[in-house]
C-alpha cells in the first residue's frame, strides 16, 4: 500500500501492483590491482577493493489502484483486484532510500598488449554489496496488519552487481 499526498486528488491510499525504481550513483572506487609481468602479448590482473557509492538521484515509478473504496480483506483477496489502473509516473522518493551505498569489489581480468602500450582488456567483476540501499521504515510504503490496521512497511535490501567489462586503453 502506498501512501500519498497529492493536492488535486488528496490524501489517500494506493495499491502497489508493480514498482520500478531508478537510482543513479556517483561511485569513488578504492582498489588494489595485483598484476603479472606480461608473458608474450598478455599480462593477467586481479582487483581487489572497496567502493562507495553516493545517491544523486532517484525516481520511483508505481502502478495500481486506490484502495479507498474498498476494505483490508478486498485488497488482500487476489481476485477482488479492482480493474482502474493508475501510474504514478517518474516520482522523487528521497525519502526512501540510503544516500551511501558501500561495496566490496573482485574483478580479474586480462590485457593484451596488440601494439606497444596499446591493449584490449576484458574484466570480470562483482560488486558485494554490504549496506541496506533503504532507510529502514518506509515513510510511503504500507501494509495491513493481521488487525486490518495500516502500518509502515520495514523493508531492507543490498545491491550486488556482476560487471562485465571490455576496453582499450593506451
Amino acid at each position: 500500500i502506498l501512501r500519498y499526498e497529492n493536492a488535486a486528488e488528496g490524501d489517500g491510499l494506493f495499491q502497489v501492483t508493480t514498482r520500478k525504481n531508478s537510482l543513479n550513483y556517483i561511485s569513488i572506487p578504492l582498489m588494489i590491482r595485483l598484476q603479472t609481468n606480461k608473458i608474450g602479448f598478455l599480462r593477467y590482473y586481479g582487483k581487489l577493493g572497496t567502493r562507495l557509492d553516493i545517491n544523486v538521484q532517484q525516481r520511483v515509478s508505481d502502478e495500481g489502484f486506490s484502495v479507498e473504496e474498498f476494505t483490508t480483506y478486498d485488497v488482500l483477496d487476489s481476485m477482488n483486484i479492482p480493474t482502474a489502473v493508475t501510474n504514478f509516473d517518474q516520482m522523487n522518493n528521497s525519502g526512501h532510500y540510503n544516500l551511501f551505498r558501500a561495496s566490496i569489489n573482485f574483478a580479474a581480468g586480462a590485457e593484451w598488449f596488440f601494439s606497444g602500450n596499446t591493449a584490449l582488456f576484458a574484466e570480470l567483476e562483482y560488486n558485494y554489496g554490504v549496506t541496506n540501499i533503504y532507510r529502514g521504515e518506509s515513510r510511503s510504503l504500507y501494509y495491513f496488519n493481521d488487525a486490518g490496521a495500516v502500518e509502515p512497511m520495514d523493508i531492507k535490501g543490498n545491491m550486488h552487481q556482476f560487471l562485465i567489462k571490455v576496453g582499450i586503453t593506451f
